[in-house]
């Protein structure tokens, strides 16, 4: 039972999944003390690690506070000083091995290479685990000398069992292997913890041209780049590789965005460089490219909370004043400022306030996000500007201006693309338009009427389709066809139907 759960454990893909078998598992060897074998310790271990590695990497991308780093330093201390152990035992029970397997005379042989392939496999395991969780304590603690020990412990799969890992020795044929290519990464990046980023980047760029690695190792290769040359300060390659990765010059818009984690991290390890006690004014131009084109791609990628988090955390940061991307996010900020003084007021932030701190409020996030939306390269942001139009509506629109709401609105709608984006831009535009003819601005009753028969033409399905028919019954607006067909497709579960 025990090796089944270890089993179990070894492939459980999620956190859920892996709680309850630790749990069973610490069942049975409350009740088996004889069930605690390796494999069993091993996957109880790594179930642990896991988490902690999670919280690791996330404190890297500065999303955790210090009580999650705190407990994921306490438990890498426990798992290494663990596995360090288990490796020690597995070391002195290979060597015993290896030495009854020299001494000949074995009666069996075949037995006897059996345990000792299974000896190796549970050294590799322990020593493995064991050297990435000493990894992530010299990241989380700045402490080299626990990178310097997880290097000696990914040598014994790196074939250098008892001495550090060099290059010359290393099994590059093995490299097609997950655990031995991760060891090799891992070593890259203990190097660079303990300030050798020359032996890094070696040991990086070995991984990066082996031709077999492994897929999983591949996949990471390039945020662990980011880590390694951002550390070193070698910007003019961590700029090269940055501009490989997007296909686009750093201060141009990407046709395929860095991922969210992949620019997050960027950001993170650049801002940090900059506002470093000895940052110097070269750092900060030739590095200053890099913060931009990673806030463009967060943008790009839909992400604007990581960039507004990304402001909270670091201050001003240094897009420029000129450009869509540094309007769009000075824009982004002073209007969550307004919808959060607004959610705190005494009135409700669904509606419009006339109360003049917000709506001062409001009129500086209308006013910044103008520049955005009306900034000259604000078209080859699609998405982006669609967003940044939506968002000077609703400043108009909770300033109570609505009719230059409704224009803005009605702008917006005219570039955004089919689906959700357009039916919430111009459903604004009309929700806007009455609460202007509500004001005596009877001027505008038409183009109300135009609007909403637009959006029911190209959101037929949408139950604000049936309020609006429901709404202008009677009008003339829409033809008897159009009210039956959209009308009788409001579903049952809809509280139209009744």
């Amino acid at each position: 039972l025990g090796r089944v759960y270890a089993r179990m454990l070894s492939v459980a893909e999620t956190e859920s999944e892996r709680d309850d078998l630790v749990l069973a598992s610490g069942a049975l060897l409350g009740r088996v003390p004889g069930a605690d074998t390796f494999d069993l310790r091993i996957a109880l271990t790594r179930a642990r690690y896991l988490i902690a590695e999670q919280t690791a990497e996330r404190a890297r991308l500065k999303l955790v506070g210090g009580g999650e780093t705190r407990e994921a330093v306490e438990a890498f201390d426990s798992i290494a000083e663990g596995l360090m152990e288990m490796g020690r035992q597995a070391d002195r029970r290979v060597d015993a091995l290896e030495r009854r397997e020299r001494s000949g005379g074995v009666a069996d042989l075949f037995t006897l290479r059996a345990d000792l392939a299974e000896a190796r496999r549970q050294r590799s395991l322990a020593k493995y685990y064991a050297g990435w969780s000493l990894y992530y304590l010299a990241m989380l603690t700045e402490a080299p000398g626990r990178a310097g020990d997880a290097i000696m412990e990914f040598g014994s799969l790196l074939g250098a069992s008892g001495d550090e890992p060099t290059l010359d020795k290393l099994p590059r044929s093995l490299l097609r292997y997950e655990h031995v290519a991760r060891a090799a990464m891992g070593v890259a990046l203990c190097h660079s913890a303990r300030g050798d980023h020359v032996s890094a980047v070696m040991w990086l760029e070995e991984l990066a041209k082996s031709e077999d690695v492994h897929p999983g190792v591949q996949e990471q290769l390039f945020t662990r780049r980011v880590t390694i040359l951002a550390a070193g300060k070698r910007w003019d390659t961590l700029s090269r590789a940055v501009e490989r990765r997007r296909g686009a010059g750093l201060d141009e818009k990407a046709a395929d965005p860095l991922r969210i984690n992949e620019a997050r991290l960027l950001a993170v390890e650049v801002l940090g460089a900059i506002r470093a006690p000895d940052a110097d004014e070269r750092r900060r131009v030739v590095a200053e490219p890099l913060v931009r084109a990673a806030m463009s791609d967060l943008i790009a990628r839909g992400s604007s909370a990581q960039v507004l988090d990304l402001v909270e955390r670091y201050g001003t940061l240094p897009l420029g004043d000129e450009g869509f991307i540094g309007r769009y996010v000075r824009g982004l900020r002073a209007y969550r400022i307004a919808r959060q003084a607004h959610a705190a007021s005494d009135e409700d932030d669904s509606r419009p306030t006339r109360q003049p701190m917000l709506v001062a409020a409001y009129l500086n996030a209308a006013e910044l996000l103008t520049h955005a939306f009306e900034s000259d390269d604000a078209g080859t942001f699609g998405e982006e500007h669609v967003a940044a139009g939506l968002m000077l509506g609703m400043a108009l629109y909770y300033k109570d201006s609505p009719a230059q709401a409704a224009e803005r609105f009605e702008q917006t709608t005219r570039l955004a693309e089919q689906g959700p984006r357009h039916a919430e831009t111009l459903w604004m535009a009309i929700v806007a338009f009455e609460r202007a003819i509500e004001q005596g601005r009877t001027d505008l009753q038409s183009r109300l009427h135009s609007a909403s028969a637009v959006y029911v033409e190209t959101h037929p399905g949408d139950d604000r389709s049936a309020r609006l028919l429901l709404r202008f019954a009677g009008t003339g607006l829409f033809d008897r066809e159009t009210l039956l067909s959209v009308l009788l497709g409001v579903e049952r579960e809809s509280t139209l139907y009744a």
